[in-house]
């Protein structure tokens, strides 16, 4: 019954979708950079879960860390991208504040869930 945190942020990253296609308005040049970043968020989980991968704890995520370094992108490189889809998913976030609170709130709720998983 209880869900692990992959599959929470995974349900969440799901109902942003739903929202994101029912929304009207809105800036079409941040719309867009949230579906990238979302993506790139999906992208990150399904590193988590290839095979070798333990499904989301730190040991996971430390391999994972290592096939990137080993595919020539450093640990401090890779660091940064995700500090960056960090730093985006908040400015989306602040964006939709007040015009979609609902997926303002969801957004965070993905910051949120990305913090716990480490990534």
């Amino acid at each position: 019954m209880n869900q692990s945190p992959t599959d929470d942020l995974r349900a969440t990253l799901d109902r942003l979708h739903q929202e994101l296609e029912s929304l009207e308005g809105g800036d079409p040049a941040v719309r867009q950079m949230l579906v990238e970043t979302l993506h790139e968020v999906e992208q990150a989980l399904e590193k988590l879960q290839s095979p070798g991968a333990t499904g989301g704890t730190a040991a996971s995520t430390d391999e994972a860390a290592s096939e990137e370094a080993s595919d020539g992108q450093t640990d401090q490189q890779q660091a940064a991208e995700e500090h960056s889809i960090i730093d985006r998913l908040r400015e989306a976030a602040q964006h939709f504040e007040e015009s979609h609170p609902v997926l303002s709130s969801m957004i965070g709720s993905t910051i949120d869930a990305l913090a716990r998983m480490g990534i």
